[in-house]
């Protein structure tokens, strides 16, 4: 994930605190909890499994590292907070970014193209996403794509082919760039010259990670119930990682 940040004068600071209205949302959180020190999910011999609440019983003083990285997401729209920016009453976090009405946007480097189409007039840069200072190993959160060939195509011969040559040396940099995106080789990391963003985002591609998770709708709703409990005052930080815990995991036996 990278930042983009408006050179125009803004009224919000960063799009946090909030879920359904934050396009990235469910890449946030999981950047945040894996900087906080965990995988979130693991595979292991009876599976996948949610790891997240053997993070939460190691502590920051009296606060788990999870429990401190949702009281920091949600601390942005909590009213009562010096650093309120966002609430769920706001337009969505790219929409409020492309009117320069939003300093931060957090998003992944392949927006870049359309952010541009949105609003041509927009003036915005783009900076590798900040690290804990408490931290000795960096680590984003990205999203990886992959050609999978279904069992019944009609030929997968040909399918196999064509998805070696584009994801072979000759094609994969063509693509990447074209899709503001990093190959997903470390062989052509090397960002292209001229290109203006590449040297932010390359570099993160070797500390880019991901988790094993349910589908994409299933894990908005846990996500998405783990803010909410917070910010209505339902559930404390760590009580809201627990019961976020025991809900993925129980969709990941759900679906295995």
């Amino acid at each position: 994930m990278c930042k983009h940040r408006n050179h125009a004068t803004s009224r919000s600071a960063v799009a946090f605190g909030t879920y359904n209205n934050i396009e990235n949302a469910r890449g946030i959180l999981s950047l945040l909890f894996m900087q906080a020190g965990s995988p979130i999910t693991q595979s292991v011999n009876q599976g996948i499994h949610s790891v997240l609440s053997n993070t939460s019983s190691a502590s920051y003083g009296s606060v788990s590292p999870l429990a401190a990285a949702l009281n920091f997401y949600t601390q942005f729209a909590d009213p009562s907070r010096t650093v309120y920016t966002w609430n769920s009453g706001n337009s969505s976090a790219k929409q409020a970014f492309l009117a320069g009405s939003l300093a931060f946007y957090v998003g992944y480097a392949s927006e870049e193209p359309q952010i541009k189409a949105a609003n041509p007039n927009l003036s915005f840069d783009m900076a590798q996403i900040p690290q804990l200072q408490t931290s000795t190993i960096k680590t984003d959160y990205g999203l990886a794509y992959a050609f999978a060939i279904p069992k019944a195509s009609h030929n997968p011969t040909g399918a196999y082919s064509t998805a070696t040559a584009l994801t072979g040396v000759s094609y994969l940099p063509i693509a990447a760039q074209a899709l503001s995106m990093a190959p997903a080789n470390r062989m052509l990391l090397a960002p292209p010259p001229g290109d203006l963003y590449a040297p932010v985002y390359y570099p993160d591609a070797l500390i880019s990670n991901g988790w094993l998770s349910p589908d994409a709708v299933t894990t908005d709703s846990i996500f998405s119930a783990m803010i909410s409990n917070i910010s209505t005052g339902k559930y404390h930080a760590a009580d809201a990682v627990n019961a976020t815990d025991q809900a993925l995991d129980s969709a990941l036996q759900s679906s295995s």
